[in-house]
């Protein structure tokens, strides 16, 4: 189980029900170990072990299937601070 991973924000999710989530395609879930539902911390980033910008607590939802393989994560609309096309850092909780 890897730790943490690194992917690009696409656009956001319009038709979500679920609030203050993150869409991850089935490979990278595995890859971290979480399921539907599990938390992780978002971040822009990290240098020197400081967190760069917020970090943000998401519920892992399944991504759609043109994304899979991308590396393209996708949020929720009410989730502040991230851009299309910022890079960021998942960690597992």
């Amino acid at each position: 189980m890897i730790s943490a991973l690194t992917f690009v924000v696409g656009f956001s999710l319009k038709q979500s029900k679920t609030k203050n989530a993150i869409a991850l395609d089935p490979v990278a879930m595995e890859l971290l170990g979480v399921k539907e539902g599990d938390k992780v911390q978002v971040t822009r980033g990290q240098l020197l072990g400081l967190t760069i910008g917020r970090a943000v607590e998401l519920a892992v939802i399944k991504g759609n299937p043109e994304d899979f393989g991308k590396r393209i994560v996708r949020l929720s609309e009410d989730v502040q601070g991230f851009s299309h096309g910022d890079t960021v850092i998942l960690h597992v909780i």
